[in-house]
């Protein structure tokens, strides 16, 4: 692994977690005290999203730093996986509350329709929090991105963070903007609605919301499962390989590569055409990683001598 980008990394990585770390923590406690202040479950939601946003932050610091850690008898294959890891269960989580808020929001309406009274909203509590909400959001996104950016966008957990960061802005905005209009409702014919906005608002959030948990940990969930790495990324490493290695000299048999968090594993077959040294294949392999790491970024490379021909299906 190359120590200074692993460096290089982790030290982008805590910047932006101070900064995201306090931010979720504010807004956290603001989401539960506007909530139980105005009546609203989708500030409760909303709330809880960035509790959870606090929370993995301080996980997410300690990640970050494992993953970078070199090989050891404890670890012989390395701590790469952590971060898959990490995203997957963040996911989970991120979903069990969109859960959570599904079946309360359904239960109010049922409520509702079943002639029990539901509590009035405040309307002005919730447009003002909406609107401080989203400005922390959008300077979080922004660090994280500015962050991610610098790392040479070689961190997954920055670049989890930043798009959860807006997810939370875009959830903030439109709770003020749904909530803004409701008390209009009172002069049309769905005036009869107004009572339930708060469980609308939270039903048409949730099926926002769902489709980024449900992705990241399908992809986190497939890279801990050793999924094949994009086409692409095993093109890029053939053709460092033939950079490094004479095809002449050393025939590629076979390529197998898979990705867990910021780092690609690879193993690479090569058949040479003369006797070689293990000096020579140590050159060797590290030249082929040199190469792609300006190709593709973090990357193991192993490189094993075999003469079969079909090794990876």
């Amino acid at each position: 692994m190359n120590t200074n980008i692993a460096q290089s990394v982790s030290k982008f990585e805590k910047r932006s977690f101070i900064v995201a770390r306090w931010a979720n923590l504010v807004m956290g406690i603001a989401g539960v005290t506007a909530a139980w202040l105005s009546h609203a479950d989708a500030l409760l939601v909303d709330g809880l999203y960035s509790g959870v946003n606090f929370i993995s932050s301080l996980v997410a610091a300690k990640v970050g730093e494992s993953v970078m850690r070199p090989l050891s008898k404890s670890r012989p294959f390395g701590q790469y996986v952590n971060e898959a890891i990490y995203v997957s269960f963040r996911s989970m989580i991120l979903l069990g509350i969109m859960i959570f808020a599904t079946v309360s929001a359904i239960s109010k309406i049922i409520a509702y329709l079943s002639g029990n009274k539901v509590p009035e909203l405040s309307f002005g509590i919730i447009v003002l929090y909406s609107i401080a909400m989203v400005a922390i959001c959008l300077v979080s996104a922004y660090t994280h991105h500015r962050n991610w950016l610098k790392t040479g966008k070689r961190s997954e957990i920055l670049k989890t963070e930043c798009q959860a960061s807006i997810i939370d802005a875009s959830i903030s905005a439109g709770i003020g903007v749904a909530y803004a209009l409701a008390p209009l409702l009172r002069s049309t014919s769905l005036k009869f609605l107004l009572p339930v906005t708060d469980s609308i608002v939270v039903l048409v959030l949730v099926m926002i919301m769902i489709k980024q948990p449900v992705r990241l940990f399908q992809d986190s969930l497939s890279e801990i499962a050793g999924k094949g790495a994009h086409p692409s990324i095993v093109s890029a490493i053939r053709d460092a390989v033939e950079e490094s290695a004479s095809p002449a000299e050393y025939q590629i048999v076979d390529i197998a590569a898979s990705k867990l968090g910021r780092f690609y594993l690879a193993i690479v077959y090569l058949n040479p055409s003369y006797p070689v040294s293990a000096q020579i294949m140590d050159q060797i392999s590290l030249a082929i990683k040199d190469a792609c790491m300006k190709r593709i970024g973090l990357i193991e490379i192993e490189v094993v001598i075999t003469e079969n021909q079909r090794l990876v299906e």
